[in-house]
């Protein structure tokens, strides 16, 4: 225990030591300028919503169109059980994930 408080009183004070090579590199300007202005921690943290247009909104809906056609397509030229059961998971998997809007036939778009 007693090793423990000596390293961090070690690392204190040489925490408090000035170093003249840097302090050399600072010229008088950066010295004298003002502190920075501190942003609050919501505003640094905040990610802006992606923003989807409408002709992407279209691709997207078009191409999950034509995933939906090919999939009926194997589910009617594959009769056998094993791959109904595979595709059946999947398809479950997938309409777990799929948004609610997307029910009505449009991709959420972003505000």
């Amino acid at each position: 225990m007693r090793s423990v408080r000596t390293l961090v009183t070690c690392i204190g004070i040489a925490g408090c030591t000035s170093f003249p090579e840097l302090d050399a590199l600072t010229n008088d300007a950066a010295r004298k300028a003002p502190y920075p202005r501190l942003a609050p921690f919501e505003d640094i943290v905040a990610v802006p919503a992606p923003r989807i247009d409408a002709k992407t909104q279209e691709l997207i809906a078009w191409r999950a169109s034509r995933l939906r056609a090919k999939t009926n397509e194997i589910n009617r030229a594959d009769g056998s059980d094993d791959s109904r059961a595979r595709i059946a998971a999947a398809s479950d998997r997938f309409e777990a994930l799929r948004p609610v809007s997307e029910e009505a036939g449009a991709v959420p778009a972003a505000e």
